[in-house]
């Protein structure tokens, strides 16, 4: 028995209701993600101001190297499914600990931006893992189907879960933070019993993925196994480094966007309303891309290659960098925000994780997680220290004007940048193209 869905391909039965697991598992987590991102957003705004951002995402990286490499030698320890549940539970209970704090009254650095890091990490660290399990079950034709429709099943989680969590305040009174932050932890154990019955129940012949005829040889050439294996693996292949870079340059370019969109976020709302607003804005981003994804934009793959495919997000982000050099409004920032991340979730994010099929159990786990993980933060980091120019060129030229040289300036690295990602995504698509016809590994 077969299932066709138009905008993503033919399915065998189980190989559908493989894929529905996976997706109600990533919709748990994506939406639990998008509505600590609100959280997250609002406290520290609220408690520390949003020029406070940009130290925040410095906190959030160094604090991220630790737990790399915690998670690094995890993975050598445990299990992918009892790794999964350690860090589901590992996070609920943190989570519960903060939503203590605050309700005793804590709102302050020492605790804001650890809190930080907790919601930062669970989107790097728990997503990650959850693609490596994917990319470790998964061969490339089934991918190709099968990957855009979890995202797409995601999506409905990542438009539910922030809008209900974040509207909690109407209907509990005096209920804030805490309330919402205990409300999160509901899909992040949710998401665990999913991932548990997903791994239990579906064929084991559907939980097979690539091996290439030549992974012997690479599997063999890591001895020892190390806390900073998987950066090791970014650095001396040129291959996942490239997959490091079209990963990092669009988070780049969303957080110089997201900077200016929240100083003026900051500007028309307070606390819970500006958790329901920021709520809203996550819901709008999961609502477009689905609605892309329904539209069929991962099929585009198949008709312009991998290398086109990739090199097409670049050519979109220019529509982005010119209406953000153009006008300054709420509004308007609010629909680049959305194009763009849109964008990046409903067609990035499945290509870029099928780059991982054609290579090693260590680089699919390890260097993926230090991508998602090290790599994005260190790249929000890097935006977060060029926002910081907005401060001195306000004070030299008086807040509009300093605004707009902030605008102009960032517009013109992002099309320095934009130059950059298209031969490196052209380079990937043929890499990968080539690999999984020869039925080798990359590295």
């Amino acid at each position: 028995m077969s299932i066709v869905l138009p905008m993503f391909g033919t399915f065998e039965w189980q190989e559908f209701k493989k894929f529905m697991r996976m997706g109600l598992v990533f919709g748990l987590i994506v939406g639990a993600y998008w509505s600590l991102g609100a959280l997250k957003q609002t406290v520290i705004c609220t408690t520390l101001g949003p020029l406070c951002v940009p130290y925040a995402r410095i906190f959030s990286m160094l604090g991220m190297i630790p737990l790399l490499m915690i998670y690094s030698k995890l993975l050598d320890v445990f299990t992918r499914e009892k790794l999964f549940a350690f860090m589901s539970c590992a996070y609920a209970v943190t989570g519960l600990l903060f939503a203590y704090l605050f309700a005793q009254g804590y709102q302050i650095p020492s605790v804001a931006y650890p809190f930080a890091l907790l919601c930062d990490s669970y989107g790097s660290l728990l997503i990650a893992l959850f693609w490596s399990i994917a990319t470790d079950t998964t061969l490339p034709e089934s991918a190709k189907k099968g990957f855009p429709f979890i995202v797409a099943l995601g999506q409905i989680g990542g438009i539910l879960l922030p809008l209900g969590i974040t509207a909690l305040p109407k209907f509990i009174p005096y209920s804030g933070v805490t309330v919402l932050i205990i409300a999160c932890m509901v899909p992040i154990i949710g998401a665990w019993y999913a991932m548990r019955r997903f791994l239990l129940i579906t064929p084991a012949d559907l939980l097979v993925g690539f091996r290439g005829d030549n992974e012997q040889q690479f599997v063999k050439a890591v001895e020892k196994p190390s806390f900073f294996e998987g950066l090791r693996t970014v650095r001396t292949h040129m291959y996942v480094a490239a997959i490091a870079i079209v990963c990092i340059l669009p988070d780049f370019l969303s957080v110089v966007f997201d900077m200016h969109f929240l100083l003026l976020a900051h500007q028309h709302y307070a606390t819970t309303e500006l958790a329901q607003y920021l709520g809203l804005y996550g819901a709008a981003i999961n609502g477009l891309t689905l609605l892309f994804l329904l539209c069929g934009i991962s099929n585009i793959a198949r008709y312009v290659g991998m290398a086109g495919a990739l090199m097409l997000l670049p050519c979109m982000f220019l529509g982005s960098l010119l209406s953000f050099a153009l006008f300054d409004h709420l509004q308007v920032l609010f629909g680049i925000m959305v194009y763009t991340k849109s964008l990046t979730y409903a067609f990035n994010v499945p290509l870029v994780k099928q780059l991982y099929i054609p290579t090693t159990h260590d680089v699919r786990f390890k260097a993926q997680a230090w991508i998602d993980g090290f790599g994005l933060q260190s790249s929000k980091v890097t935006a977060s220290l060029y926002n910081m120019l907005l401060a001195p060129l306000q004070s030299y030229a008086g807040q509009l004007m300093g605004r707009l040289y902030h605008v102009l300036l960032s517009s013109s690295i992002g099309l320095v940048l934009v130059l950059v990602w298209l031969p490196v995504a052209y380079y990937l698509g043929k890499r990968y193209t080539d690999a999984v016809a020869q039925n080798k590994v990359v590295c």
